[in-house]
């Protein structure tokens, strides 16, 4: 028995691609693989199940290989298609569900495969957890600090009104036009765009741990990363409890570009000598996946002049289906 469970693969297919870039956090499963005298050579029968998180029969979309030359709609909630043994890769479509493709698999002439797709309706909402924000500086300066959230916006401490504007003391407090000083910016939100970052090949960058080792694992990640005792105090005191919920997770770090790109883009004033971004995501895993991951690796920075430092994450619902 093969048996792969999807992440994220984003992708744009054929006349799909003309509509829109589709983004959708889905799962998916190939429960067997075996040799089926019906099955003509040169082919291979894939059929299954759209099975949608509260178990409904979905009757729209269709299901399809790479180029389209091979598909079939939904019928009451199956599928079942043949496909050229050379082909790799078939996707899920539904205009309400959005896109689930798999990740590159070897379909053998005369084999039959059962997969089942698990959708999520489009436009999920995921929580963006306590991102926090530290600034340092030399010499004392005054700075405004905007974010371009990819989300809305449900809490700030100061409150953000389109922008901080703060005194940054050498101490590293923040004095706001209030007058009270704060140790950091603090803000969170709700984001439908929020998504693991697949590589080209369907491999992903992070790191796949058993949680037991979880502060250890934090504590080396955040130094190569350039944070001081301070901001990996109050990371890993914030995150490891929930992460340690899990027996096995997959982490992925959005460091910096990929933060901004992904989360929230930010604009300074003045611009800092120096800035690191740290976004985590992370998902329970119950097994080893079948997906190649590729272990992150980062560079610090120096934390001279005026610094920025920004961290934060979410909770990504992959295991939400059981599989």
């Amino acid at each position: 028995m093969k048996q792969i469970i999807a992440i994220v693969f984003i992708m744009s297919i054929g006349s799909l691609a003309a509509h829109a870039e589709l983004r959708l956090i889905v799962p998916y499963t190939i429960i067997s693989d075996s040799v089926a005298a019906q099955v003509p050579k040169g082919f291979c029968k894939i059929k299954g199940s759209i099975i949608s998180s509260d178990t409904s029969i979905i009757r729209d979309g269709i299901v399809a290989n790479y180029g389209m030359t091979h598909k079939t709609k939904i019928d009451e909630g199956s599928f079942e298609l043949l496909i050229p043994d050379t082909d790799s890769v078939v996707f899920f479509y539904s205009a309400l569900y959005g896109e689930i493709i798999i990740n590159p698999y070897d379909f053998q002439s005369g084999h039959e495969v059962i997969l089942n797709f698990y959708p999520i309706e489009a436009g999920m909402m995921m929580n963006v957890d306590k991102p926090v924000i530290y600034c340092y500086s030399d010499q004392p300066l005054t700075a405004t600090i905007e974010l371009n959230f990819k989300g809305d916006f449900i809490f700030s401490y100061p409150a953000y009104n389109n922008g901080w504007q703060i005194e940054v003391e050498e101490s590293g407090l923040l004095k706001t036009e209030n007058g009270k000083a704060y140790p950091y910016l603090f803000w969170e939100g709700e984001t439908t765009e929020l998504n693991f970052q697949a590589n080209q090949n369907g491999s992903y960058d992070g790191f796949y741990i058993q949680t037991d080792s979880v502060t250890n694992f934090l504590e080396a990640q955040l130094t190569a990363l350039g944070l001081n005792r301070n901001e990996q105090t109050d990371f890993i005191t914030y995150w490891a409890p929930r992460i340690l919920e899990n027996e096995h997770v997959f982490i992925q770090f959005l460091v910096d570009e990929a933060y901004s790109e992904n989360v929230a883009e930010i604009e300074i004033s003045p611009n800092p000598d120096n800035m690191r971004r740290v976004y985590v995501l992370y998902t329970a895993m119950n097994d080893l996946p079948d997906f190649e991951i590729k272990s992150q690796s980062f560079e610090s920075i120096k934390r001279t002049g005026f610094t920025v430092i920004e961290w934060g994450g979410s909770e990504m619902n992959f295991n939400a289906i059981q599989l």
